[in-house]
């Protein structure tokens, strides 16, 4: 865990609420933080092998988010360990989701929705005992 409070200290966020006009490396390219984030509350750019890298994107939807039952700040800071997982452990979604035990997902955009939402919803029940 300390490995991922360190990283996370040093992650690049952008907020495209804030920042519309930065551009982020993802996936071997250059692109806009609103092209990058798409509908996504929130994402970690990954380089060109799909590994996470240490830049965070935050979607306007992050700035009035909530979660699950959760109000504003809570759901904001879900939301952020999320990523922080990801930066932290350089694990992509399904392999992240696989990690918690949460099973396997279909390597297609719905799977990925639904493997995000798994690490999500797994946060937000304060992660079973022992994990």
């Amino acid at each position: 865990m300390a490995s991922v409070a360190a990283t996370a200290a040093t992650t690049n966020y952008y907020k495209v609420s804030t920042e519309p006009d930065a551009w982020v490396s993802n996936d071997g390219g250059v692109w806009s933080a609103q092209t990058a984030v798409g509908d996504a509350v929130a994402a970690t750019m990954v380089d060109a092998n799909g590994v996470p890298t240490n830049t965070v994107v935050l979607n306007t939807s992050f700035d009035n988010l909530q979660f699950a039952g959760l109000n504003v700040a809570a759901s904001q800071n879900l939301a952020l360990v999320h990523e922080a997982l990801h930066t932290g452990t350089q694990l992509n979604e399904f392999q992240l989701a696989a990690k918690l035990g949460l099973g396997t997902f279909d390597n297609t955009l719905e799977g990925l929705k639904a493997a995000s939402l798994s690490i999500s919803l797994y946060l937000r029940y304060d992660c079973p005992p022992g994990q």
